[in-house]
């Protein structure tokens, strides 16, 4: 597991075009309010080339949402 940028991940169109229900991200953010943490880890793919490197959101889309929405700078992640 690693800290990274939540700016330096890449969501794919997939997940962006996706609509989770509102049911799941309930209970995901009030897991995350209730316990500090997500409920589930962030999987990402590491990307480098030359002088920069992204991550590209494997699962863990939600987290990310309710990270992105506290302004949490920077999660933990695990890359695959």
């Amino acid at each position: 597991m690693k800290f990274v940028d939540i700016n330096k991940i890449i969501v794919p169109r997939s997940f962006k075009e996706s609509n989770p229900s509102e049911h799941k991200i309930l209970r995901k953010r009030k897991y995350y309010y209730y316990h500090g943490e997500f409920d589930n880890l962030i999987k990402v793919e590491e990307v480098k080339f030359w002088f920069w490197k992204k991550y590209i959101l494997w699962d863990g889309y939600i987290s990310y949402l309710i990270a992105k929405e506290n302004n949490i700078k920077r999660i933990s992640v695990v890359c695959i």
